[in-house]
């Protein structure tokens, strides 16, 4: 029961945070459509989870907002002012989450996939005031699973225009995406920036331009790889040298 009380909890907290909207409860015609072409998925029900304190909790989840209000979501996820819509489904007791994209006139038909026939149990999706896509995994209200558009697909753990970062200390800010050139300058201690841009991929890092937000307020290049925690970041205006 006390771990029953935690998730409840949990997802109250979760509710606030992620500032999430109510959803129609009817299903938009473009799932009615992917599943009824393909009969092997379901949207996400109380009798794919095994675990008791998992259903119980996704129960709970769901209560007073319609069943469906988090197995799918409309929002606008790639920010070109039309509303997609995104879905947990179920094949085979394998979960995953499913973005159909809006175009002018309809939806695309394929959808992109964030997460494929994962064993780990996805209920459904918050939504983020960073157009993020937030899949909850009953397991923890800040969720592993945090997607971003990038300008041609959906990628894990990107940090979209405008957001918040910590960088870490020791970090060399560059005036390019080529780390041969010279730093711009070198952070000495932990300090928080806002991303401008998203840049290119360099291997498994990612470039970002971005701002410090410290007297300074220089902009420059950083790799994904000197990014921090947030709650590193308490103070702001931390110095550079």
């Amino acid at each position: 029961m006390k771990r029953l009380a935690s998730f409840i909890a949990i997802f109250i907290l979760a509710f606030v945070h992620f500032n999430l909207k109510a959803e129609p409860t009817t299903i938009p015609s473009i799932l009615n459509s992917f599943l009824r072409d393909h009969p092997e998925y379901h949207l996400v029900t109380t009798s794919d989870f095994i675990d008791e304190n998992k259903k119980q909790a996704f129960l709970h989840q769901h209560e007073g907002s319609g069943f469906h209000s988090a197995v799918f979501r409309v929002m606008d996820t790639n920010r070109d002012g039309r509303d997609d819509v995104v879905a947990i489904m179920v094949k085979n007791g394998l979960f995953n989450a499913l973005v159909f994209q809006a175009k002018p006139n309809g939806f695309l038909h394929t959808p992109f996939w964030l997460v494929r026939d994962s064993q780990e149990t996805i209920a459904g999706v918050f939504f983020d005031k960073g157009d993020s896509i937030v899949l909850n995994n009953l397991d923890c209200c800040y969720s592993p699973w945090v997607f971003g558009w990038t300008g041609s697909n959906y990628e894990l753990g990107i940090k979209l225009p405008g957001s918040f970062v910590c960088i870490n200390s020791s970090t060399a800010i560059y005036p390019d995406t080529k780390t041969q050139s010279t730093p711009l300058l070198t952070i000495r201690e932990t300090v928080g920036a806002t991303v401008v841009k998203i840049g290119m991929k360099q291997g498994d890092d990612r470039w970002y331009l971005i701002k410090l937000k410290n007297k300074t307020a220089r902009t420059g290049y950083i790799l994904s790889k000197n990014l921090g925690d947030a709650t590193d970041c308490a103070s702001l205006a931390n110095w550079v040298r």
